[in-house]
């Protein structure tokens, strides 16, 4: 926070060099009507909440966003970076899996695990694109291995199903060449079966099972396991949407609602050891009503547009530079993974309950439009004059 509004500072005299692009006025207007979102209550219409300072975070967002695409950021700073936080991740899971028997960062094992998955897909589609040097792919991939360690130590079972997108990320990197794109995707089903049969990853997935299919056969003895809790809190948090369907019961109110729920015997009290109902929709359907959903759904997809909006204006004139060429789709592949992932990850998780999942949505969809800018800035400059 304090490195973003320092940033923000500096760079207010690059606002008079030359006009904004209309696609990022868009998106940081997106970015302060966000930062209203989250920090409103819907409690009333003027209730708003510093918790998280979210308006301030996401406002500086937007600022940021301004600057740097006055001043692009070039990509391998990102890919660096990204593959930095992997190798870090990976160690840190490692030594505090042997010392606690779960990875669990700095805040919470599902932020840092699935975080470590998105980094981990991110570099490991850096690594299948070959114009990078060798010393460069191999960083990607040690990153990428070492981010999915981290994923897997987490034991946070949600972020794995991200691992489902890599023969989609593969067929479109290489798209050109179809009949190679097809055996290797085929190659990778395998691959990605064997993952199953590691040993912590296993125990997970039996464990996940016998905790579903025992909440409906005995849910006095499951509800309070993992799944069984979740599925206890969804059926409440449904039920409670329908009561007000509109706005929601409001951050002040929704707590009380399920207390009520508890002593009329409808909800088994372990619902109230956890703030949240671990999904995304189902607890805005009960604190924000369908107001809340329709936004929540542009909360995803927004980002992804003005990506996808990105890439496609780019793709037609970097059609004669195969490197910025294969940038393009790079960043377009960096910018969907990541908010797929956090659709995915808002299944079975409110995954926006820390600031570090807000933290990096927004410095993502900073980094993947400015790297764009840069593309363009790059495909679109005079060719150096040599005397």
């Amino acid at each position: 926070m304090v490195l973003m509004l320092v940033t923000a500072l500096l760079a207010i005299p690059l606002k008079r060099n030359g006009n904004i692009p209309k696609e990022i006025k868009f998106a940081s207007g997106f970015l302060v009507f966000l930062g209203f979102f989250w920090s409103h209550t819907f409690d009333d219409i003027f209730s708003l909440s510093l918790k998280g300072d979210y308006l301030a975070r996401y406002m500086l967002g937007a600022w940021l966003l301004v600057v740097f695409s006055k001043v692009p950021i070039h990509p391998r700073a990102v890919l660096y970076g990204l593959s930095a936080g992997g190798i870090a991740a990976g160690i840190l899971a490692a030594m505090q899996y042997a010392e606690i028997g779960r990875a669990e960062g700095f805040t919470n094992a599902i932020r840092f695990g699935n975080i470590a998955m998105l980094m981990a897909l991110v570099c490991g589609s850096a690594w299948f694109f070959t114009f990078f040097q060798k010393k460069e792919r191999f960083l990607f991939l040690v990153a990428a291995g070492l981010a999915g360690a981290a994923s897997i130590l987490s034991l946070s079972r949600g972020g794995w199903l991200m691992l489902l997108a890599l023969p989609c990320v593969v067929f479109f990197i290489f798209q050109d060449k179809r009949k190679y794109a097809t055996y290797l995707v085929l190659a990778m089903v395998p691959a990605l079966f064997m993952v199953t049969l590691l040993p912590t990853v296993k125990e997970r997935i039996v464990k996940a099972n016998t905790e579903i299919t025992g909440y409906f056969a005995d849910k006095n003895q499951y509800v309070t396991t993992s799944l069984g809790a979740r599925l206890e809190q969804w059926k409440v948090a449904l039920w409670m949407g329908a009561e007000k369907p509109v706005t929601g019961w409001g951050d002040a109110a929704i707590e009380g609602g399920k207390l009520d729920y508890i002593r009329q015997s409808h909800a088994h009290p372990s619902i109230m050891n956890y703030n949240h109902a671990h999904n995304d929709f189902i607890e805005t359907w009960a604190r924000r009503g369908a107001v809340g959903v329709v936004i929540l759904f542009f909360v995803y997809g927004m980002p992804v547009y003005l990506v996808l909006l990105a890439y496609t204006a780019n793709k037609k004139i970097t059609n004669k530079d195969k490197n910025l060429h294969e940038l393009n789709k790079l960043f377009l592949i960096f910018g969907c993974l990541v908010y797929s992932g956090y659709l995915v990850f808002g299944l079975s998780d409110v995954f926006f309950t820390f600031v570090i999942s807000h933290n990096f949505y927004i410095f993502t969809l900073i980094c993947t439009l400015s790297v764009l800018q840069w593309i363009q800035r790059q495909a679109t400059a005079p060719p150096a004059v040599h005397s």
